[in-house]
């Protein structure tokens, strides 16, 4: 038979483990989450960045191409 210390310490260990667990599931989750929006609005930046510097280039291909 289990001694009472025996079933408080399993009680008190499922009752602080269960909402850590939790907590960091949803944390890691939203962690995620934020992470891949930042991910995405830095790609969509650097490619509006590197979209005017190639048409920038074309046009000034262009425009050299032209005048010749």
């Amino acid at each position: 038979m289990k001694s009472i210390r025996t079933k408080l310490l399993v009680f008190m260990l499922l009752f602080i483990l269960i909402p850590l667990v939790i907590t960091g599931y949803f944390s890691t989750n939203i962690a995620e989450s934020i992470l891949k929006n930042k991910i995405n609005d830095s790609n969509q930046a650097a490619l509006s960045v590197l979209n005017k510097y190639i048409n920038s280039f074309k046009q000034n291909t262009e425009d050299s191409v032209k005048f010749q």
